[in-house]
């Protein structure tokens, strides 16, 4: 298993998004692990959705 050196942290500012099917509207964040499993994000905007994503070392 490979051990990954960034996580990261997506936050929705306004609006709503949708992350690998999962509605969020503002204020809602979710956080990135790629060793978690999941090696691929979808966002989508929903409603004018603004994110910010946030690259961290682990």
């Amino acid at each position: 298993m490979k051990a990954w050196a960034r996580k990261g942290w997506l936050h929705v500012v306004r609006g709503s998004v949708e992350v690998n099917g999962e509605a969020l509207g503002a204020g809602d964040g979710v956080a990135i692990d790629p060793g978690g499993g999941e090696e691929t994000i979808v966002v989508g905007a929903r409603d004018r959705g603004e994110v910010l994503l946030f690259d961290m070392a682990a």
